[in-house]
């Protein structure tokens, strides 16, 4: 029994006395060894997946560049060098910033006020180009003042996330719209940001909201996929005791509100 509970790091309670302390330790240490291997797996899992949209974006690049290349005005050749040059840098951003998160554990200190329209024009710039024949038509209402307290990078794992599926899976049309409200129910909180992405897609049947939060579930089996942007949203969320919530949107698609304090 003592050779089990040590090789398979299962709590047994009588042990004797004079191993107690070695067999807790060692079942302790099994433990933290068990969820570090967890967190580095998902580590490289949310890595892989954050790096998806800026090699597709690369992909197209190239492709471009081939068959342009004996037709291509410098100009052209000038703002596709100058995408490159992105990418690669939002890139390394993401490798860094995936990497201390494997190591914070999201207990970052960094809080700046991040300008929302700002994070959003980005990542509708680069969704541009990776849906470029889908030609989807992008109705963002963001106000300048609103501004996120935390880490960029935060921002925009969560705004990146949520707009890339806005886009695969919408037919043509996405909404982004930002506002401060007043939120009464919160004590000590009067002010709250709320972000909406909205799109004209197949939506989100209401017993699968809850579901496709999780981790290794997708949204839509019709499209390859590990399932793990929506829990990485939640995640990041959940870090700022916000909010997030699906429903239906007027345009006949989804609807993911989030909230988060100002």
């Amino acid at each position: 029994m003592w050779i089990y509970c040590l090789d398979s790091g299962v709590h047994y309670r009588h042990y004797p006395l004079e191993i107690a302390r070695l067999t807790n330790a060692l079942n302790r240490l099994l433990r933290n060894e068990q969820r570090q291997r967890e967190r580095y797996r998902d580590t490289m899992a949310d890595l892989a997946h954050s790096l998806k949209t800026p090699l597709a974006v690369l992909q197209s690049t190239g492709n471009t560049l081939h068959m342009q290349r004996d037709t291509i005005s410098q100009q052209g050749l000038a703002e596709l060098e100058e995408t490159i040059d992105e990418q690669v840098q939002r890139m390394n951003q993401i490798v860094g910033y995936q990497l201390q998160r494997a190591v914070t554990r999201h207990r970052s200190l960094i809080r700046n006020q991040v300008s929302v329209a700002k994070s959003v024009e980005r990542i509708r710039n680069t969704l541009g180009k990776v849906y470029r024949d889908k030609q989807v038509q992008a109705d963002i209402q963001i106000s300048e003042d609103c501004l996120f307290t935390g880490n960029e990078q935060d921002l925009m794992e969560v705004m990146g996330n949520l707009l890339e599926n806005a886009w695969r899976l919408s037919l043509q049309q996405v909404r982004v719209s930002a506002q401060v409200v007043r939120n009464r129910e919160v004590s000590g909180q009067e002010k709250r940001l709320e972000l909406i992405i909205e799109d004209d897609g197949p939506g989100v049947p209401e017993d699968r909201r809850d579901v496709i939060l999780q981790r290794g579930v997708r949204a839509d089996s019709r499209t390859p996929g590990q399932g793990l942007g929506l829990a990485v949203v939640l995640d990041i969320i959940e870090h700022y005791d916000g909010t997030l919530t699906i429903d239906d949107s007027d345009l006949g698609g989804a609807l993911f509100r989030i909230t988060l304090a100002c």
